[in-house]
């Protein structure tokens, strides 16, 4: 039964038994650290959970058992889950209600040794914490995950602080954690005050909202828009500057003394509170760049309706679009809008910058409703009847019409007279 296949291992001098393992497949000691050696070459392949904390794929254990150690990035660097680290953290998890403690592991592994340490030493009282607050188990597990370093340090050195500064904005407890979820680098933060101390008057000076604080208005802001909170984290002196820049689109300064300035960019940290963190030299481009193209006069009309087509998610805003004109979402034409994202007023080369806002200008002109009916539009032509200057000219325009009417033939005043009328029955004049 086995003479084919025995006469090839007969001429090399190999003796082969029908209960023996294959032939070239080794056995005894040598198998196993053969073994040992192949896993240990193994390619590690990046892999992404669902709460992006990066993996790689595990590797060999250290002390030859053969176990695998979960990879995650720390620093740029690839490093080990430690196992005794799930273990310690397991107490926690339960807390959290976390079935999966290897992902808390995992979580807690990309941060540095001293936070890592931290989270074993606070993660318990700071979970109390935050549950006394009247976070839910659900949300409190979630937030284990994207944010371990918030539970990294005693509750009234970091979380209590952090929280409390948020409540005080009028963020419920699930919404301040609403705002780490979103942002967990906003767990670095010993203080949010600074930041607030620069956005709050702002918000304040560019809001028709009677009766709300700038401290409110930034709230409504951050329930809006969680992830917002990069603001809070950002140096007063930074952000200070950032916004000073985009206070100076080329405006005029009538159109600064009406606070169209500040109406303009509270309409844009509405709309995508990222822009904030754009540079200097980025945002004195792009304002030089829309003054050059359309003009002083054309500036804030532009502005005004670009902001419309600024959106935090261009594929969401696009199918609003198309089903709002009762189309399907996936069908493409080409009077859809120019939409903007921040990365395409912050980040993109000047010229891709200067045909993107060809495109969007491009687009509004041909739809002018969308510009004359906005909102903002509206406030600041109300604003702009309320200037002396432009009471000047209306006064002196009016003026120039009557002066006018007494120097025409009675019948052509009458021939002016009847033409109205027809118009006003019409419904064209």
């Amino acid at each position: 039964m086995f003479a084919g296949s025995a006469a090839p291992r007969a001429a090399v001098g190999v003796r082969w038994q029908a209960s023996a393992p294959p032939f070239g497949q080794l056995v005894g000691p040598k198998a196993t650290a053969h073994e040992r050696q192949q896993h240990q070459r193994r390619v590690w392949q990046p892999a992404t959970t669902p709460h992006r904390t990066t993996v790689v794929a595990a590797a060999a254990a250290a002390d030859g058992t053969g176990d695998e150690l979960e990879m995650v990035m720390r620093g740029g660097k690839s490093v080990a889950v430690p196992p005794e680290l799930a273990a310690g953290l397991a107490p926690l998890a339960a807390a959290c209600s976390v079935v999966d403690v290897a992902a808390v592991a995992r979580a807690v592994a990309a941060l540095p040794l001293v936070r890592q340490q931290g989270v074993l030493d606070h993660g318990l009282a700071v979970a109390a914490y935050l549950q006394g607050l009247g976070i839910e188990q659900a949300q409190l597990g979630r937030l284990l995950r994207r944010c371990p370093e918030l539970f990294s340090r005693p509750s009234e050195e970091r979380a209590g602080v952090l929280f409390s500064q948020l409540m005080r904005l009028g963020l419920s407890a699930g919404q301040a954690a609403d705002c780490f979820e979103m942002y967990p680098q906003a767990a670095g933060m010993p203080l949010f005050e600074a930041a607030v101390a620069v956005l709050a008057p702002l918000l304040a000076a560019g809001s028709k909202v009677a009766g709300r604080s700038g401290e409110q208005l930034l709230g409504d802001l951050l329930k809006q828009q969680p992830g917002g909170v990069q603001l809070l984290s950002s140096r007063s002196e930074v952000l200070q500057r950032n916004v000073d820049n985009l206070l100076q689109l080329g405006l005029s300064e009538e159109q600064q003394e009406l606070g169209a300035d500040r109406q303009l960019w509270v309409k844009v940290l509405h709309r995508a509170a990222r822009v904030a963190t754009c540079s200097k030299v980025t945002v004195r481009q792009r304002a030089q760049a829309l003054v050059a193209d359309f003009g002083k006069e054309e500036t804030l009309r532009m502005q005004l309706g670009l902001m419309q087509l600024l959106v935090a998610d261009k594929p969401a805003a696009r199918q609003e679009w198309r089903q709002r004109q009762g189309r399907s979402c996936r069908q493409k034409a080409a009077d859809d809008p120019v939409y903007m994202v921040v990365r395409d007023v912050a980040f993109p080369a000047p010229a891709k910058f200067a045909c993107l806002v060809q495109d969007a200008e491009a687009w509004l002109s041909e739809d002018s409703e969308l510009v004359g009916s906005s909102p903002s539009f509206e406030e600041f032509s109300k604003g702009l009847k309320q200037l002396p200057a432009w009471q000047r000219l209306w006064a002196d325009a009016e003026a120039a019409v009557a002066e006018l009417e007494q120097q025409l033939p009675p019948e052509l005043l009458r021939a002016v007279d009847e033409t109205a009328a027809v118009g006003a029955e019409d419904g064209t004049g």
